[in-house]
């Protein structure tokens, strides 16, 4: 993986103080669950807590789906279009 290829990553701000956070550990307990650990860089506040991370709905369907990773779809899609579109053979350039 190239460096431009990482993801960026948003911190967390702490709840009580506002400052960001720095993640200390991550604990994946499905492909569609995990909990992240959570260290305030403010050295006054030093609250350290654990947050957790799901996706809530897809927006843009996957075009390689895992068949057991089960979210729902968002109600801006279109399911009938996104069935006929997916249906429809692939044109070339």
């Amino acid at each position: 993986m190239r460096v431009s290829d990482k993801p960026t990553i948003k911190r967390i701000p702490c709840p009580h103080c506002g400052h960001i956070t720095r993640i200390r550990k991550t604990r994946e307990y499905s492909r569609a669950y995990r909990e992240i650990t959570c260290q305030c860089l403010n050295e006054k506040c030093g609250c350290t807590f654990v947050a957790s991370v799901e996706p809530v709905r897809i927006l843009v369907p996957s075009a390689i789906p895992d068949p057991t990773v089960h979210i729902p779809l968002s109600e801006h899609i279109n399911v009938k279009q996104l069935a006929l579109s997916l249906n429809e053979p692939k044109k070339r350039a």
